[in-house]
């Protein structure tokens, strides 16, 4: 099962990306999923593969927070469904 990761901004589609293994997101150009935004940290969160294909997300300690669904995530690991919506420090 492929996962797709779909970039919303002011609610309009920006782009998306297949995730394939371990995938930082962040405002550091060498994360695997770099944003220009400055309240996004420079590593602000990790999406990591499971052995069944699903993945998991987790806050790699943001300044500004990340939330799934509304609900502040912290360094625990949490799995991802399909629709689920990610939110990075508010952007």
């Amino acid at each position: 099962m492929s996962m797709r990761l779909v970039e919303l901004r002011d609610g309009k589609r920006r782009g998306a990306t297949t995730l394939r293994g371990e995938m930082r997101i962040g405002r550091d150009a060498a994360c695997d999923l770099a944003c220009d935004y400055a309240r996004v940290s420079r590593i602000h969160a990790v999406l990591r593969p499971r052995d069944d294909g699903r993945y998991t997300v987790y806050d790699a300690g943001s300044s500004n927070g990340t939330k799934l669904n509304g609900t502040p995530l912290g360094a625990e690991p949490v799995l991802l469904h399909e629709g689920d919506r990610l939110e990075l420090a508010d952007e």
